[in-house]
């Protein structure tokens, strides 16, 4: 009997980087048993105290970890300790962070000299060849002298890479038998530390070739589908655990969902569980860059959950060919936008920064034409050069670029004496892109991230839209304010770009030897350090300091609205900024909700009454887009209070480890809000 131990470890010390079921070990460790039934015992690692626990009484003859950005360190640390502990062990590695050029996999082998072999692309083919050689008696060397097809290894004596040919794969996903259905995944279902939320694989591969994705290699260019038989029974599955479990998402592991016929196929199938369980809430997934009527037909489809995330990254042209990248097209998106809202569905891009040829002013253009697109919720994130991508070749063929290292939020252990910091490079310079734009791009990233995306002032959103206030001059206007306020929002801005800076690194020893001094250690374990600062930041201005921000919100758009065109008087503009500050104070403030156990019960009890001149809550439903001005009245009363599923939702969440609690609120306050 061969014993196989499967890891994709995460690190637990605050909550989980990954809330997800170990999806692709689960594949592998199914494929593995419907091979070799009879003569292994797999066994599938998420959390390293279980690992230690099972290891005490069984010896894995065989390991394999899945190496992400998030888990490379902790993965390799525990790969060592199974070497120390079992030094015949066979070790393999896969997953989309391994080092595919020459240099960086030398480097690799020389720093981990434990690991065996590494898989390159899909796992489940190449790690059940080399189970067959070991069930034959095969030593692992006689495996790393036999080149298997997509494999790499490392020749100690000649310090030369050792590479086998490229393999075959996975033609139709149901050659692999479902990891749920067969029960080899039952334990997550019912570990009690973390809720893990469930992720399937509807299809694999991507027929995009974007040079900052993994997915860019040919090797994907052509999907593969699982049966519509299978994804009904996971999803029955799934339903029948999960009914009624608004905070625990489903995952789809699909990066472009809604363009194929097959999307279309399991809408139906999703919106039946929804239908007979009360779930998925929220659906966590990526939408195609083509076909834009294929997506709507999927998002009217689906009864709640899906956020119609058409990334853009850039509208940048010049930037678009030197990335290799094809969005979708600006009026097939502009389309999106029109259809998704018409479907009461929350539409979101995401852009990327330090792109190569990206310069500040052209990056401003690109934000400011995806606000005026009406996009309701625009994430922007610090480009990453990631192992395997074709743009890791790209960035560092420019020796003009800066690359700096940080923590990957929350992803840090202590294991023994041992530090353990999984890391990231990321690019803060480029020829075109200056440090001091970074600083100030992600300074109006956060304003944006707190202002726009949570859900929090839609209906003044509109209204400055209706009266033809353009959204981006307004955040420009609020980000500009902030600096010079002095207030709590103040401090939070100039926090935020405080700790931007703190968190960069020249190298990773010199980051992973300041962490491990225990007194900076302990500042992770506190978050005070190591956090993803946009969560972080917009979860103190929601929770810490949601008067000031609403202040300057409100300020900034009084200022725009008296200095335009309009027909509106300053008084006017006046009442109404009053009645939207009485609106959200009552409304949008959800801090209050967790923070004073008491408060919830009280407003339940006795509903606060407030007072509008101007009828908001009926305007805001208003499809036709009515003027706010024709909705004004003189006996507004309005009764605060939370419905049934409100109240749930809270409960849920406010019952929780902290921990979580704190990972699901700021889930929440990226876009959610309007649930609780």
């Amino acid at each position: 009997m061969l014993n196989i131990a499967l890891c994709d470890f995460n690190h637990t010390t605050i909550g989980i980087h990954t809330e997800t079921m170990p999806l692709a070990i689960g594949l592998i460790g199914s494929y593995i048993i419907k091979n070799y039934s009879d003569n292994v015992d797999v066994r599938l690692f998420k959390f390293e105290d279980d690992f230690f626990h099972e290891i005490d009484t069984w010896k894995p003859d065989l390991m394999g970890i899945s190496l992400y950005a998030w888990n490379t360190s902790l993965g390799l640390h525990m790969a060592q300790i199974a070497k120390n502990k079992f030094p015949n062990i066979t070790l393999v590695a896969g997953g989309p962070n391994i080092p595919i050029g020459n240099e960086e996999t030398i480097e690799f082998f020389k720093n981990s000299p434990f690991i065996d072999l590494l898989i390159n692309k899909d796992g489940e083919i190449p790690f059940s060849t080399i189970v067959s050689k070991l069930l034959l008696g095969h030593s692992s060397k006689d495996i790393i002298d036999d080149r298997l097809p997509s494999t790499i290894a490392f020749h100690t004596k000649s310090q030369t890479v050792l590479r086998g040919e490229k393999g075959d794969k996975i033609k139709i996903l149901d050659e692999v038998p479902s990891p749920y259905l067969t029960g080899l995944m039952d334990k997550f279902f019912k570990y009690k530390k973390q809720t893990l939320a469930p992720f399937i694989e509807t299809n694999r591969g991507c027929p995009y070739a974007c040079t900052f994705c993994h997915t860019a290699d040919t090797y994907y260019n052509k999907p593969q589908w699982a049966s519509t038989e299978r994804l009904q029974q996971e999803m029955e599955m799934f339903g029948h655990y999960y009914s009624g479990h608004h905070d625990v998402r489903l995952f789809l592991a699909d990066n472009n969902f809604g363009m194929f016929k097959q999307d279309y196929d399991f809408a139906k199938t999703v919106r039946k569980i929804q239908e007979k369980y009360n779930w998925p809430r929220y659906i966590d997934v990526t939408t195609g860059k083509s076909r834009p009527e294929n997506i709507v037909k999927v998002i009217n489809e689906l009864k709640w959950g899906l956020v119609t995330g058409a990334s853009m990254q850039t509208l940048t042209e010049d930037v678009l060919k030197n990335i290799s990248r094809k969005n979708l097209k600006y009026k097939d998106y502009l389309y999106l936008q029109e259809q998704s809202k018409k479907h009461d569905r929350i539409s979101a891009t995401e852009l990327i920064l330090c792109l190569p040829g990206e310069t500040f002013d052209s990056f401003l253009k690109t934000i400011k034409q995806v606000i005026d697109s009406g996009i309701e919720q625009l994430i922007i994130y610090t480009l990453m050069n990631l192992n395997g991508t074709p743009l890791y070749d790209q960035l560092k063929k420019t020796p003009e670029i800066i690359y700096k290292y940080r923590i990957v939020p929350r992803q840090f252990s202590k294991l023994g004496s041992n530090y353990i910091f999984d890391t990231e490079e990321v690019v803060v310079q480029t020829p075109t892109f200056s440090y001091e734009d970074y600083l100030e791009t992600r300074g109006l990233a956060f304003v944006i991230q707190t202002i726009y995306n949570d859900s929090n002032f839609p209906e003044l959103i509109n209204f400055l839209r209706e009266n033809n206030i353009s959204i981006y001059d307004w955040l420009v206007e609020i980000h500009s304010k902030i600096k010079l306020l002095g207030n709590i929002a103040s401090e939070q801005l100039s926090s935020f770009l405080w700790e931007t800076e703190q968190e960069l690194w020249e190298s990773e020893e010199e980051l992973q030897n300041y962490y491990s001094q225990d007194q900076n250690y302990n500042k992770l374990i506190s978050g005070e350090l190591g956090c993803n600062l946009l969560s972080k930041y917009t979860y103190l201005s929601r929770f810490h300091g949601f008067k000031p921000w609403l202040e300057v919100t409100l300020d900034s758009a009084k200022l725009l609205l008296i200095n335009s065109r309009n027909s509106l008087s300053k008084k006017k503009i006046e009442t109404l900024m009053q009645d939207f500050s009485t609106f959200y104070t009552h409304s949008r403030d959800i801090g209050r909700l967790f923070k004073d156990d008491n408060f919830l019960a009280s407003i339940q009890k006795e509903p606060p009454i407030i007072k509008l001149t101007y009828d908001i809550p009926s305007w805001s439903t208003k499809t036709d887009r009515s003027s706010l001005i024709k909705f004004q009245q003189n006996h507004g009363n309005y009764s605060m209070h939370y419905s049934e599923e409100q109240l749930t939702n809270i409960q849920t969440i406010a019952s929780q480890d902290p921990n979580e609690q704190s990972v699901k609120l700021q889930y929440i306050i990226k876009g959610h809000t309007r649930d609780f």
